[in-house]
Formats: C-alpha cells, sequence, structure tokens
C-alpha cells in the first residue's frame, strides 16, 4: 500500500509500459503543454531523479502502468513517499 504526497518527493522509474502511456498521452496533447507542464512540476519539487528499474524488479509499476493503458481515462500521477521516509 502506498500513500500519495503531493509534490513533496518525486521518484519516476522507467517502465516501458509506462513510458508507452506518456507516448499515448503527448499524441493526443500538445507537447509544448506538456513540457510546460513538466517543467512547473518539477520547479515544485526539491529532490527528484529519473532512473533506469528492470522491468523484473518493478513489477508493481507494471501492473499500474497495464492499468493506465486498458482504461480510456486520463491517466492520473500519484506521488508516493518510500515507507522509510516517515
Amino acid at each position: 500500500m502506498a500513500f500519495g504526497v503531493p509534490l513533496n518527493a518525486a521518484h519516476i522509474s522507467d517502465n516501458m509500459e509506462v513510458i508507452g502511456a506518456i507516448e499515448e498521452l503527448l499524441s493526443k496533447r500538445s507537447s509544448l503543454t506538456i513540457i510546460r507542464y513538466i517543467t512547473q512540476f518539477l520547479q515544485n519539487v526539491e529532490n527528484w531523479s529519473i532512473e533506469h528499474i528492470l522491468k523484473e524488479e518493478n513489477v508493481e509499476a507494471g501492473r499500474i502502468a497495464k492499468l493506465a493503458i486498458d482504461i480510456e481515462e486520463d491517466l492520473q500521477l500519484y506521488i508516493a513517499l518510500p515507507f522509510d521516509s516517515f
């Protein structure tokens, strides 16, 4: 179980299914709008990083990405802090 915490920290994992969902989102919306949104979001996040995590090591993110691809509604991003940061 994860707890969503808005804009306090971000950890984005590189998962090919998530990338596919993002690419689909980009194809539906203006790229400039998406870039502006991401830039504004990252300005409000003190510490952030992007790193590659193998699919086999990140099964839960794969399940979430599959859900995002399977549903035909807008994808919403919730940021969760690791349990050891409480």
